[in-house]
Order: structure tokens, then C-alpha cells, then sequence
């Protein structure tokens, strides 16, 4: 007769515990991926995306939504291949510059290629690619041409080995908290089951 008497009692306080359980499993899945979401964004450059410039800029501007680490880095690269960005990247809170210079080349009309990779405020790399069309050549003395040339294709293989494609996945720590939270709640309902069992039956 005791024993049936409080039988309910374990029950009822395993299964207020189970409660607890489920409500903190979402907490626990979530939490580790929630900085995934906050990486660095462009907002703007300068020129921008499929611009048309008359001439080569001096530099060209990134602008992001958050403050980005240092260092940066920034490539240009000519419809020839040649690079034509000069030193490092600048950053400046939420703005990353490059300067650019022809070097004394001669550079043809076309599509320049921008590829960039940064580090955001978590942490994570975030890269990306764009190209703006310019509109006259350069001569070797580094003074525009007279006229316009018709726009190349543009080669940015260099440009992207150096400034790779975002991972917009989970890394490796966040797959492992992930992992471990799940196994920890496991491990945590199992033994609330196997003491809820043994309560009921004593």
C-alpha cells in the first residue's frame, strides 16, 4: 500500500523534468550556430559591382556592415591578368581600401576583376568577387589612351586562389558543440529514466 502511494510521486517529477528537457534542447541545438549568422556583409564598393569608369580609380573602397578585422586583403586584377593593386589593404572600421596603380604598364579596356577576403567580427572569413568595366586603355607611361578599347574577358584565376570562396557552412567547433549538446542532453534524459524507474520500484 506505501509503495503505491508514492509511486506517483517519482513519476510526476520525471516528467517535470522531461519538460525541462525538451524546452532547453532548441537552446542547446541553436546556441552554437548563432555566430554563424553573424558574418560580415558588403554593403557597398567604390566603384561598385558592373560599374563603368572612364579611367583606372587610384583605389577602390569596400564598405561592410560591421568593423572588419586586420589584416584585409584586396586583388585587382586587369583583363590580362596583370595585378594592379598596390601594397596592403587599408581598414578602417567598417571600410576596407586598396590602392591601385598601373605600375607603368600598358593595360588594356575591359572588365577588372575585385576579389576580396576578409575576417568579420566572429571570426569567420568571408570572401566574394566583383568586376567593373574601364572604359580606356593605359599606355606603358602610365597616361590613358586616346579612345576607348572594346571590354575582354576578364581572367581572375589568380585573383580567387587568393581570395577564396566563403563558407557559409558550420565549421568544425560549431559541429563539435553541436555533437557534444545532443550527446549531453541524451545522457541526461537516459539517466532521469533509469532514476525515475528505480524510485517507482522501490
Amino acid at each position: 500500500m506505501n509503495a503505491r502511494a508514492t509511486s506517483p510521486r517519482p513519476r510526476a517529477r520525471l516528467a517535470a523534468l522531461a519538460a525541462l528537457l525538451v524546452a532547453l534542447v532548441p537552446g542547446t541545438l541553436l546556441a552554437p550556430t548563432a555566430p554563424a549568422w553573424a558574418h560580415a556583409a558588403l554593403v557597398s564598393s567604390d566603384p561598385g559591382d558592373g560599374d563603368r569608369v572612364e579611367t583606372l580609380p587610384d583605389e577602390v573602397a569596400l564598405e561592410f556592415n560591421e568593423p572588419i578585422a586586420d589584416p584585409a586583403y584586396v586583388v585587382v586584377t586587369a583583363p590580362d591578368g596583370v595585378r594592379v593593386n598596390s601594397g596592403d589593404a587599408v581598414v578602417d572600421g567598417t571600410r576596407v581600401t586598396q590602392d591601385l596603380d598601373a605600375q607603368g604598364l600598358a593595360l588594356p579596356a575591359g572588365s577588372y576583376t575585385l576579389a576580396y577576403r576578409v575576417v568579420s567580427a566572429d571570426g569567420h572569413p568571408v570572401s566574394g568577387e566583383q568586376t567593373f568595366e574601364v572604359a580606356t586603355a593605359t599606355e606603358a607611361s602610365g597616361q590613358p589612351a586616346t579612345g576607348s578599347a572594346g571590354s575582354t574577358e576578364a581572367d581572375a584565376s589568380d585573383a580567387q586562389s587568393e581570395a577564396a570562396a566563403d563558407d557559409d557552412g558550420w565549421d568544425a567547433t560549431t559541429v563539435a558543440l553541436l555533437v557534444a549538446g545532443i550527446v549531453a542532453v541524451l545522457a541526461l534524459a537516459g539517466a532521469l529514466v533509469l532514476r525515475g524507474r528505480r524510485e517507482g520500484s522501490a
